[in-house]
């Protein structure tokens, strides 16, 4: 348990309803030499006679507290990945339909999610992704790409509040090492390629970071009770 009590998985979490062993540290264990040989956990008592992630209000959990799961890791949920939304995308910008490729690709392992490309918009519990205020500018030897990249898990209609979002607004700059020798005008192909890894890497974090998978497997859960 971080310090603001909120569980920080190493690795990928387990789903909602794993079952959860709770410990607390109690000091230090040293050898008769007097060797650090780590910390001593010690199982606490449920007061409601079970943890799991969905249920962690439930126990005095504190910060350095120890939760631990076996079996399985989290569920790979399939989403569906709806058309993206690129408002006035530049020459440099890759095509939508090869975008959505290169994002599902960048959030498959951070999310611990499987997704299914989609070419019509959905009614079901879907992901989207929007991208707008593209730009380059070029000034001496130094171009910057800018943009802003929203996410979000929709239920189902675009008019729902969205079940989870989050998104980054980026600027990306690139330098020539060597401007003397470059040819004229710049071909910033690779450059523009490079703002788009490097955005939808930073994306795949933050999916991470607000449970995309635990998000998704509940929106599930709440369309087949």
């Amino acid at each position: 348990m971080n310090a603001q009590g909120q569980p920080h998985w190493q690795g990928i979490p387990p789903a909602r309803f794993t079952p959860l062993k709770w410990l607390r540290p109690a000091g230090e264990l040293k050898d008769s030499a007097g060797r650090a040989l780590g910390t001593l956990l010690l199982a606490q008592t449920l007061q409601q006679g079970f943890l799991n992630a969905a249920h962690l209000g439930g126990e005095t959990l504190a910060p350095g507290d120890v939760l631990r799961f076996s079996g399985s890791p989290a569920a790979e949920p399939m989403v569906p990945f709806a058309p993206l939304q690129i408002d006035g995308a530049p020459a440099w910008m890759p095509d939508p339909q090869w975008l959505a490729v290169m994002a599902a690709q960048a959030f498959s392992a951070p999310a611990a999610c499987s997704f299914l490309l989609t070419e019509e918009p959905m009614t079901a519990p879907h992901l989207r992704l929007q991208v707008g205020a593209l730009g380059a500018a070029t000034r001496s030897d130094t171009t910057s790409f800018t943009g802003q990249w929203r996410v979000r898990l929709l239920a189902g209609s675009e008019s729902d509040a969205p079940l989870l979002k989050f998104g980054l607004q980026t600027e990306h700059a690139q330098r020539l090492e060597k401007p003397l020798e470059a040819l004229r005008p710049l071909d910033t192909g690779a450059w523009a390629m490079d703002y788009v890894r490097d955005t939808l890497r930073r994306l795949a974090e933050s999916a991470t970071q607000k449970n995309l998978n635990q998000a998704v497997l509940a929106s599930q859960q709440q369309e087949h009770p």
